[in-house]
């Protein structure tokens, strides 16, 4: 009886622990046992995953490439002008490397109240006279000047053909680009030419005397086609530069560009003074167009703030309206006089030798009347009356007195004399009371 009793009570304490496990069945085979002897304290149940969205990998890193910072507009150079207006009718044109490109926005906006005028920005930036490699000046000015000559040609105009279809096919393409109209050229470069310069097969170091020599016939090649051309030229020296051997590498620059730009016909506008401070050194503040002390040059010491591209523009504009007022081409015709001009001209010219004594040219076909020629004066004497200097004046019939010789009038008693005039009655100076 006790033994089944005993069966029982572990059927039932059997049947409790396997519904238990049936319950934890996550806790496994160790969690049944701690269940039912105890033990140490189980961990709690970690969270269920999702099932329904698939596991997300995490993409490995690359390594990014590292940027380099962006240049500022004052370090770098600056946009190129806008279009000229469509109603300009005389062109400037800038030529040089990127301090040329910020006179080339300066002048456009400080000549926007003038749209007759418009402004061509040709400038290269990182370009100069000693890599013509790179981009040759000397070419350009020719091929500027070859379009001026040809702008100035008259078209010749051509008697209409018959045309076949060909050729009617031609014409209706595209007219080609007119000629450029070039009334004025500005030029500024240098900050990029302190290198060796190719001689034949050699090389030269900057400003020894055979570069300087090369460089000398660069600038005249430059601005010689544009002088035949009849085109006003003005080159521009560079301002001080912050670095002292930048410096004065760029002194020995200006002095290169006066000397051999003058000997070429242009005229050089130096403006070292106007951009350096009391004691010509170089200065990054200094006074704009409005008298106003702002930053006129940028952060590398070299190129200029737009407050600095319109303060040279300023320069240049002065240079730019004086030589466009200014008559193309002198005239050399006479001026062809009316008849009725040349008729009294001839008259005026025909009494003028008659009082002269010269012979009388010859009657033209036209003659005033009789009446309208003026009587001719008495003839003059060659010499007149011989006076001495140092005679005294005689009174007539050379009697140095006359006994009846009028008394002097109150004007010569007053001023001659001396006298004073006599006392009014009742005046101050009267002192006959």
């Amino acid at each position: 009886m006790k033994r089944r009793a005993r069966l029982r009570l572990t059927a039932a304490l059997v049947a409790i622990c396997l519904a238990g496990a049936t319950a934890r069945a996550e806790d496994g085979l160790g969690g049944f046992f701690q269940h039912l002897f105890g033990g140490p304290q189980s961990q709690p149940p970690a969270a269920p995953r999702a099932t329904e969205a698939a596991p997300v990998s995490t993409p490995r890193p690359t390594p990014r490439k590292r940027r380099k910072p962006a240049p500022s507009r004052e370090a770098s150079a600056p946009a190129a002008p806008a279009t000229p207006s469509a109603t300009a009718s005389k062109f400037v044109y800038v030529l040089g490397d990127s301090l040329a490109i910020s006179a080339a926005e300066g002048m456009a906006d400080e000549l926007q109240a003038k749209p007759e005028i418009g402004v061509i920005d040709r400038a290269r930036d990182a370009s100069g006279l000693v890599r013509d490699d790179y981009f040759d000046w000397a070419k350009a000015a020719r091929e500027l000047a070859a379009e001026q000559e040809a702008s100035t040609k008259e078209p010749v105009a051509k008697e209409p053909v018959a045309k076949e279809p060909a050729a009617k096919a031609r014409d209706a393409a595209p007219a080609p680009k007119p000629a450029a109209k070039v009334d004025f050229v500005v030029v500024m470069l240098g900050i990029n030419d302190m290198q060796p310069m190719r001689d034949g097969k050699d090389y030269v170091d900057p400003l020894s005397d055979r570069w300087k020599e090369i460089y000398a016939q660069r600038i005249q090649a430059v601005v010689t086609p544009l002088r035949a051309a009849h085109i006003p030229v003005v080159w521009v020296g560079l301002p001080p530069m912050r670095a002292e051997k930048f410096n004065t590498q760029m002194v020995a620059l200006n002095q290169l560009f006066k000397d051999n730009a003058e000997r070429a016909g242009a005229k050089f506008l130096d403006l070292f003074d106007d951009f350096a401070d009391q004691g010509g050194q170089f200065d990054a503040f200094g006074p704009n167009v409005e008298g106003q002390k702002v930053k006129l040059r940028g952060g590398d010491g070299i190129h200029l703030t737009p407050a600095g591209g319109k303060k040279l523009a300023h320069f240049l504009d002065v240079e730019v309206l004086d030589a466009l007022d200014k008559t193309e081409k002198p005239k050399t015709d006479i001026a062809v006089l009316p008849p009725d001009i040349n008729k009294a001209t001839e008259d005026i010219n025909e009494q003028i030798r008659r009082e002269m004594g010269q012979p009388v040219a010859p009657p033209s076909e036209v003659h005033l009347p009789e009446a309208a020629i003026a009587p001719q004066p008495p003839p003059k004497p060659e010499a007149g009356a011989i006076n001495s200097l140092a005679a005294r004046p005689a009174s007539p019939g050379a009697a140095l007195a006359s006994a009846n010789a009028p008394a002097p009038s109150e004007a010569a008693r007053l001023l001659r004399r001396g006298e004073p005039p006599p006392a009014a009655p009742g005046r101050a100076d009267d002192f006959t009371r």
